[in-house]
């Protein structure tokens, strides 16, 4: 098995063309909710990058033996605080001129939960995503930064756990067991506690571990059987698989449909799908890496805030 810390992470276009369908499906949602019916399932997408990014990154210092967790969570700070701290004061200000006392009490306590990566708890206790008074919530978005970032309070403490106990090579079998849990926790509660399952973690850590699982298992040399293996017509059919699961999720799907549930699996799978086909796919190459895709792609942080 090859070292891990001896593979640089390539820099994938096609990753920032999947961001970039995933910002432009919820901004589309929130623009036009009856034409891009799904298009909330893009915070799926950001969630299975974000795994898939962020683990390989972890892994390869922890093989390295340069992992910190400290500096880690500052490169996280750097990484989204500015941007995010313009948009929290932005809103304050506008609040303070065009809110009631009492909903800027409620913004203030929005503004508090997205600077402390709380905002998911935050608008589970005041707000569902689809109740009519969401559209009111100029921070509503923010609830999925919150989720990614408690992920990344938990994951790296698994990952040095088995790295230190020299278990390793049963982190797929933790991350799958993890995932299933999710899983089943999501389509057990979806109907019951629609809100929380939406919001909280514990109904959306799944979708995080399966980019985690899937850069795990492509950094452990499983990537160069897909290429001796599969021919680019097979691999170019996984992409197109993956963007169509993604293309029907964003067109098919609707708030009235018990979301995440077993209707998150669509778009999980297809950014699952759409990274594992590779680069080297026929449409990671000419629709994901496009140039207009990638720029969006590039400045999917900013423009999702």
């Amino acid at each position: 098995m090859q070292s891990i810390s001896n593979k640089k992470l390539p820099y994938r276009s096609d990753i920032d063309g999947l961001r970039a369908i995933a910002v432009l499906a919820v901004i589309a949602y929130h623009c036009f909710p009856l034409r891009f019916k799904g298009g909330f399932v893009g915070v799926d997408v950001f969630f299975v990058i974000s795994g898939f990014l962020i683990s390989s990154i972890i892994y390869n210092e922890l093989e390295s033996g340069s992992f910190s967790i400290i500096e880690f969570y500052i490169r996280r700070i750097r990484r989204i605080y500015p941007a995010l701290f313009l948009v929290l004061a932005a809103v304050c200000v506008a609040g303070w001129f065009i809110l009631l006392p009492s909903s800027f009490v409620l913004l203030g306590r929005q503004i508090v939960g997205g600077s402390t990566f709380s905002a998911n708890f935050v608008m589970w206790w005041q707000t569902g995503y689809f109740s009519p008074d969401a559209r009111t919530q100029p921070l509503l978005h923010l609830w999925s930064l919150g989720v990614e970032e408690q992920y990344y309070l938990i994951f790296p403490l698994i990952c040095i756990a088995f790295y230190r106990a020299r278990l390793r090579w049963t982190l797929p079998a933790a991350f799958l067991v993890i995932a299933v849990v999710s899983m089943a926790l999501n389509v057990a509660f979806v109907t019951r506690h629609s809100s929380a399952t939406f919001f909280l973690p514990y109904a959306r850590l799944w979708e995080l571990f399966v980019g985690a699982g899937l850069s795990l298992c492509l950094h452990r040399n499983l990537q160069p059987a897909w290429e001796g293996h599969l021919l680019d017509r097979g691999r170019t059919a996984i992409g197109f698989l993956g963007l169509g699961l993604l293309a029907v999720s964003i067109f098919g799907i609707n708030q009235g449909d018990s979301f995440p549930g077993w209707w998150a699996l669509l778009p999980t799978m297809g950014t699952a799908l759409a990274i594992a086909a590779g680069h080297s796919s026929w449409c990671n190459r000419h629709i994901l890496s496009c140039k207009p895709a990638v720029f969006v792609g590039l400045i999917s942080y900013p423009l999702y805030l």
